[in-house]
């Protein structure tokens, strides 16, 4: 029973640990998107958060313009967003008093599932990517 413990720790062992003793996080690469609603409409006037499911991944965010494209930065404010599985919230920009109310009547368009977090709204960025497109199922 011993050699069984210890054959089966030395090979999970060996699958961590590899190069430099940790797994390498991929960098973040430039990639452009489109948001719009169910109906078609560009979501506009919010900020999008790209919340990982793999913990080791950094999020993203980025200000969805009046045309619904955005670019995203992630939290250390590299361009960009890492490979990986992530879910999609939207969230009020709030920066002064005009981008707060159209924000506001944005976000009513959008359902609630999709401003919280875990948002049930997911997407894949693969490794390939250069442009998103989001769309949000109605309410």
């Amino acid at each position: 029973m011993m050699k069984r413990v210890a054959l089966f720790a030395l090979l999970a062992g060996a699958g961590f640990g590899c190069g430099k003793g940790s797994e390498s996080i991929p960098e973040p690469m430039e990639v452009a998107g489109t948001a719009t609603l169910a109906n078609g409409q560009p979501v506009r006037n919010v900020r999008v958060t790209f919340h990982p499911l793999d913990a080791k991944l950094p999020p993203a965010s980025g200000r969805v313009g009046e045309d619904g494209t955005f670019k995203l930065k992630t939290i250390t404010d590299k361009p960009g967003v890492c490979p990986g599985k992530y879910a999609v919230a939207f969230e009020n920009l709030g920066d002064d008093d005009t981008a707060l109310k159209k924000s506001n009547a944005m976000l009513r368009q959008i359902p609630v599932k999709y401003q919280e977090q875990p948002s049930a709204l997911e997407v894949e960025v693969k490794p390939d990517a250069a442009v998103l497109t989001i769309k949000v199922p109605a309410k």
